[in-house]
Protein backbone atom coordinates (compact mmCIF):
# COMPACT_ATOMS: atom_id res chain seq x y z
CA UNK A 1 0.00 0.00 0.00
CA UNK A 2 2.74 2.09 1.01
CA UNK A 3 4.18 1.79 -2.82
CA UNK A 4 1.36 2.04 -4.36
CA UNK A 5 0.86 5.37 -2.27
CA UNK A 6 4.01 6.87 -3.59
CA UNK A 7 3.33 6.13 -7.22
CA UNK A 8 0.53 8.28 -6.45
CA UNK A 9 2.99 11.31 -5.58
CA UNK A 10 5.12 10.41 -8.30
CA UNK A 11 2.64 10.73 -10.70
CA UNK A 12 1.46 14.24 -9.01
CA UNK A 13 5.19 15.27 -8.21
CA UNK A 14 5.35 17.66 -11.78
CA UNK A 15 1.99 19.32 -10.90
CA UNK A 16 5.15 21.34 -8.37
CA UNK A 17 6.24 22.49 -11.91
CA UNK A 18 3.30 24.07 -13.43
CA UNK A 19 3.91 27.78 -12.69
CA UNK A 20 7.13 26.95 -14.68
CA UNK A 21 5.30 25.50 -17.27
CA UNK A 22 3.43 28.05 -18.13
CA UNK A 23 6.18 30.31 -18.41
CA UNK A 24 7.67 28.17 -21.02
CA UNK A 25 4.14 28.20 -22.38
CA UNK A 26 3.97 32.03 -23.41
CA UNK A 27 6.88 31.11 -25.27
CA UNK A 28 5.92 27.95 -27.19
CA UNK A 29 2.99 27.63 -29.43
CA UNK A 30 0.39 26.27 -27.16
CA UNK A 31 -1.73 24.65 -29.54
CA UNK A 32 0.83 22.09 -29.85
CA UNK A 33 1.03 21.47 -26.31
CA UNK A 34 -2.89 20.80 -25.58
CA UNK A 35 -3.39 18.63 -29.35
CA UNK A 36 0.04 16.57 -28.28
CA UNK A 37 -0.64 16.10 -24.46
CA UNK A 38 -3.79 14.06 -24.14
CA UNK A 39 -2.16 11.38 -26.40
CA UNK A 40 0.66 11.13 -24.51
CA UNK A 41 -0.86 11.33 -20.64
CA UNK A 42 -3.22 8.58 -21.96
CA UNK A 43 -0.07 6.50 -23.52
CA UNK A 44 1.91 6.53 -20.77
CA UNK A 45 -0.52 5.93 -18.29
CA UNK A 46 -2.31 3.05 -19.74
CA UNK A 47 1.04 1.63 -20.33
CA UNK A 48 1.36 0.72 -16.36
CA UNK A 49 -0.91 -2.55 -16.59
CA UNK A 50 2.27 -3.64 -18.97
CA UNK A 51 5.13 -2.44 -16.52
CA UNK A 52 8.11 -5.34 -16.05
CA UNK A 53 9.28 -3.71 -12.81
CA UNK A 54 8.27 -1.13 -10.18
CA UNK A 55 10.93 1.50 -11.54
CA UNK A 56 9.69 1.16 -15.19
CA UNK A 57 6.24 1.97 -14.07
CA UNK A 58 7.34 4.50 -11.76
CA UNK A 59 8.58 6.16 -15.07
CA UNK A 60 5.92 5.50 -16.84
CA UNK A 61 3.26 7.37 -14.41
CA UNK A 62 6.15 10.40 -14.29
CA UNK A 63 5.96 10.99 -18.02
CA UNK A 64 2.85 10.89 -17.62
CA UNK A 65 2.54 13.40 -15.04
CA UNK A 66 4.26 15.54 -16.82
CA UNK A 67 2.73 15.91 -19.83
CA UNK A 68 -0.26 16.12 -17.93
CA UNK A 69 0.86 19.03 -15.94
CA UNK A 70 1.90 21.08 -19.45
CA UNK A 71 -1.72 20.56 -20.92
CA UNK A 72 -2.80 21.66 -17.25
CA UNK A 73 -0.38 24.61 -17.19
CA UNK A 74 -2.38 26.19 -20.66
CA UNK A 75 -5.37 24.73 -21.92
CA UNK A 76 -7.16 26.56 -18.77
CA UNK A 77 -6.17 30.57 -20.46
CA UNK A 78 -7.11 29.13 -23.93
CA UNK A 79 -10.55 28.07 -21.98
CA UNK A 80 -11.13 31.15 -19.99
CA UNK A 81 -10.31 33.57 -22.81
CA UNK A 82 -13.08 31.31 -25.49
CA UNK A 83 -15.20 31.81 -22.81
CA UNK A 84 -15.35 35.71 -22.52
CA UNK A 85 -15.31 37.59 -19.29
CA UNK A 86 -19.52 37.45 -18.98
CA UNK A 87 -19.23 33.86 -18.84
CA UNK A 88 -15.98 33.07 -17.22
CA UNK A 89 -17.21 31.02 -14.40
CA UNK A 90 -19.50 28.58 -16.73
CA UNK A 91 -16.59 28.27 -19.41
CA UNK A 92 -14.41 27.35 -16.46
CA UNK A 93 -17.08 25.12 -14.99
CA UNK A 94 -17.58 23.17 -18.23
CA UNK A 95 -13.47 23.18 -18.58
CA UNK A 96 -13.24 21.42 -15.02
CA UNK A 97 -16.34 19.27 -15.70
CA UNK A 98 -14.75 17.93 -18.13
CA UNK A 99 -11.58 16.56 -15.98
CA UNK A 100 -14.50 15.36 -13.22
CA UNK A 101 -16.63 13.15 -15.89
CA UNK A 102 -12.79 11.63 -16.26
CA UNK A 103 -12.45 10.95 -12.66
CA UNK A 104 -16.12 9.94 -12.67
CA UNK A 105 -15.85 7.23 -15.77
CA UNK A 106 -12.36 6.61 -15.30
CA UNK A 107 -12.63 4.13 -12.15
CA UNK A 108 -15.96 2.25 -13.32
CA UNK A 109 -13.74 2.25 -16.72
CA UNK A 110 -10.48 0.60 -15.30
CA UNK A 111 -11.71 -1.52 -12.92
CA UNK A 112 -13.95 -3.30 -15.76
CA UNK A 113 -11.56 -3.38 -18.17
CA UNK A 114 -9.42 -5.49 -15.74
CA UNK A 115 -11.61 -7.64 -14.57
CA UNK A 116 -12.58 -8.48 -17.60
CA UNK A 117 -9.63 -9.15 -19.63
CA UNK A 118 -7.07 -8.23 -16.58
CA UNK A 119 -4.16 -5.69 -15.93
CA UNK A 120 -2.64 -6.59 -19.32
CA UNK A 121 -5.07 -5.43 -21.28
CA UNK A 122 -4.83 -1.67 -19.84
CA UNK A 123 -2.80 -0.35 -22.84
CA UNK A 124 -5.84 -0.21 -25.02
CA UNK A 125 -7.23 2.20 -23.22
CA UNK A 126 -4.54 4.54 -24.37
CA UNK A 127 -6.94 4.85 -28.05
CA UNK A 128 -9.32 7.26 -26.08
CA UNK A 129 -6.53 9.68 -24.93
CA UNK A 130 -5.33 9.03 -28.57
CA UNK A 131 -8.75 10.12 -29.93
CA UNK A 132 -9.21 12.84 -28.16
CA UNK A 133 -5.75 14.71 -28.99
CA UNK A 134 -7.26 14.00 -33.09
CA UNK A 135 -10.36 15.63 -32.06
CA UNK A 136 -8.71 18.48 -30.25
CA UNK A 137 -6.43 19.11 -33.79
CA UNK A 138 -9.64 19.33 -35.83
CA UNK A 139 -11.47 21.80 -33.23
CA UNK A 140 -8.55 24.20 -32.39
CA UNK A 141 -6.96 24.48 -35.89
CA UNK A 142 -10.20 26.31 -36.51
CA UNK A 143 -9.88 28.94 -33.88
CA UNK A 144 -9.06 32.58 -34.08
CA UNK A 145 -5.22 32.91 -33.19
CA UNK A 146 -5.71 35.45 -30.52
CA UNK A 147 -7.53 32.14 -28.48
CA UNK A 148 -4.22 30.31 -28.83
CA UNK A 149 -1.65 32.48 -26.98
CA UNK A 150 -1.31 34.32 -24.16
CA UNK A 151 -2.78 37.91 -23.66
CA UNK A 152 -0.08 40.79 -22.59
CA UNK A 153 0.19 40.34 -18.70
CA UNK A 154 1.79 41.76 -15.68
CA UNK A 155 5.63 40.97 -14.40
CA UNK A 156 4.97 37.66 -12.90
CA UNK A 157 6.64 39.72 -9.66
CA UNK A 158 4.21 42.22 -9.88
CA UNK A 159 1.48 40.07 -10.29
CA UNK A 160 2.80 37.84 -7.07
CA UNK A 161 2.67 40.59 -5.35
CA UNK A 162 -1.08 41.56 -6.50
CA UNK A 163 -2.41 38.30 -5.95
CA UNK A 164 -0.74 37.75 -2.58
CA UNK A 165 -3.53 38.80 -0.55
CA UNK A 166 -6.23 35.95 -2.37
CA UNK A 167 -3.66 33.20 -3.68
CA UNK A 168 -2.22 32.93 0.26
CA UNK A 169 -5.09 31.94 2.27
CA UNK A 170 -6.48 29.65 -1.51
CA UNK A 171 -2.95 28.12 -1.31
CA UNK A 172 -3.23 27.21 2.24
CA UNK A 173 -6.80 25.79 1.71
CA UNK A 174 -6.13 23.54 -1.14
CA UNK A 175 -2.88 21.80 0.57
CA UNK A 176 -5.09 20.98 3.55
CA UNK A 177 -7.75 19.86 1.27
CA UNK A 178 -5.76 17.74 -1.16
CA UNK A 179 -4.72 15.72 2.08
CA UNK A 180 -8.42 14.53 2.26
CA UNK A 181 -8.76 14.27 -1.50
CA UNK A 182 -5.66 12.02 -2.18
CA UNK A 183 -6.67 9.49 1.01
CA UNK A 184 -9.90 9.05 -0.93
CA UNK A 185 -8.47 9.20 -4.26
CA UNK A 186 -5.96 6.77 -3.49
CA UNK A 187 -7.54 4.33 -1.27
CA UNK A 188 -11.24 3.55 -1.34
CA UNK A 189 -11.38 1.07 -3.70
CA UNK A 190 -8.61 -0.97 -1.82
CA UNK A 191 -10.75 -0.46 1.28
CA UNK A 192 -13.97 -1.62 -0.08
CA UNK A 193 -12.30 -4.13 -2.11
CA UNK A 194 -10.38 -5.63 0.92
CA UNK A 195 -14.16 -5.07 2.99
CA UNK A 196 -15.75 -7.52 0.59
CA UNK A 197 -16.94 -5.41 -2.84
CA UNK A 198 -16.40 -6.57 -5.97
CA UNK A 199 -13.50 -4.73 -8.13
CA UNK A 200 -16.32 -2.84 -10.54
CA UNK A 201 -18.07 -1.85 -7.00
CA UNK A 202 -14.94 -0.37 -5.13
CA UNK A 203 -14.36 1.33 -8.84
CA UNK A 204 -17.53 2.49 -8.82
CA UNK A 205 -17.40 3.99 -5.35
CA UNK A 206 -15.11 6.87 -6.89
CA UNK A 207 -17.10 7.11 -9.94
CA UNK A 208 -19.83 8.29 -7.65
CA UNK A 209 -17.77 10.51 -5.51
CA UNK A 210 -16.26 12.46 -8.68
CA UNK A 211 -20.29 12.31 -10.14
CA UNK A 212 -20.67 14.31 -7.23
CA UNK A 213 -18.22 16.17 -7.79
CA UNK A 214 -19.26 17.45 -11.80
CA UNK A 215 -22.69 18.63 -10.05
CA UNK A 216 -20.76 20.72 -7.93
CA UNK A 217 -18.43 22.04 -10.57
CA UNK A 218 -21.55 22.96 -12.90
CA UNK A 219 -23.32 24.19 -10.01
CA UNK A 220 -20.38 26.80 -9.05
CA UNK A 221 -19.24 28.11 -12.42
CA UNK A 222 -23.52 28.91 -13.16
CA UNK A 223 -23.64 30.80 -10.37
CA UNK A 224 -20.44 32.48 -9.98
CA UNK A 225 -21.51 34.22 -13.33
CA UNK A 226 -24.69 35.57 -11.54
CA UNK A 227 -23.94 36.13 -8.48
CA UNK A 228 -20.82 37.59 -6.36
CA UNK A 229 -17.98 35.14 -7.43
CA UNK A 230 -16.18 36.12 -3.74
CA UNK A 231 -19.77 34.65 -2.18
CA UNK A 232 -19.80 31.62 -4.18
Amino acid sequence: KTEAGFLSLIRQLPSLAQPVMGHLADRLKLRTVVIVTPALTATMVSLAGVAPSYSVLALFLLAGGISSTAFHSVAPAMAGELAGSRNIGRGMGLWVLGGELGFTLGPLLIASVVDRFGIQATPWLMLFGILASMMLFFRIKRLPRSAARQTESLPWRDALIQLRPVMLPLSALSVTRAFALSAINGYLPTYLNEGGASLVVAGGSLTLYQAAASVGVVVGGALSDRLDRRLV
